[in-house]
C-alpha cells in the first residue's frame, strides 16, 4: 500500500518502520547496495491496520540500505540511509 513508510530517512541508532499490515509475523531486512543482508529482525503485527516497529540500526555501517518488510502476503521495500 502507498501509505507504508520508513521514518526517518536517516538514522544513527534506530529507525521506526510504519506499515499497514494484516496481523501476523513479519521479517524486517536491511540489505546493502551489494545485495548482502546486513540485518534481519522478526516482528509481530499485533493488530490488522497501522503498525510501528523499532528497527535497531546501530550495528550497520555507513551507507544506504534497502529496508524490506516481508510476511506471508505483504512485502515492500524502501531506501534508507543508515548513518
Amino acid at each position: 500500500a502507498s501509505d507504508n513508510q520508513v521514518v526517518p530517512e536517516s538514522a544513527d541508532e534506530a529507525t521506526t518502520l510504519e506499515a499497514t499490515l494484516a496481523e501476523g509475523t513479519y521479517t524486517i531486512e536491511a540489505i546493502d547496495l551489494n545485495g548482502r543482508t546486513a540485518l534481519t529482525q522478526d516482528v509481530d503485527a499485533l493488530v490488522t491496520g497501522s503498525n510501528q516497529f523499532t528497527v535497531i540500526v546501530s550495528g550497520l555501517g555507513n551507507g544506504m540500505y534497502v529496508i524490506g518488510l516481508q510476511g506471508k502476503a505483504d512485502s515492500y521495500t524502501r531506501l534508507m540511509i543508515a548513518h
